[in-house]
């Protein structure tokens, strides 16, 4: 805007600006020196030197190795399950002879 006007153009022909085009920046180290809480503040804030909680950094590393660590457990149940079936049938088939 300040480059049309110092060009000459007339100030009837700009628009006007209606809507404000600032965003609350809000310091997280500050935050925690005065005991600000992120509730405080608006929705839309932006939050800047933000420190990633372990959750944040690792939770997407934590539940994929929580399911494979499941499903690992649930396979060597079944293997236990079926050598310990084979065991009575192989000791049956030993009395049955």
């Amino acid at each position: 805007m300040a480059l049309k006007i110092l060009n000459g153009e007339p100030c009837e022909n700009m628009d006007v600006i209606t809507d404000s085009p600032m965003t609350y920046c809000f310091d997280e180290t500050v935050m925690k020196r005065f005991g600000i809480s992120r509730s405080m503040l608006p929705d839309d804030a932006k939050i800047i030197n933000h420190e990633e909680t372990f959750m944040e950094q690792y939770g997407k590393v934590i539940r994929i190795t929580s399911v494979i660590s499941g499903i690992m457990v649930l396979f060597i149940i079944w293997l236990v399950r079926d050598n310990m079936h084979k065991k009575k049938s192989k000791r049956y088939d030993q009395l049955a002879q």
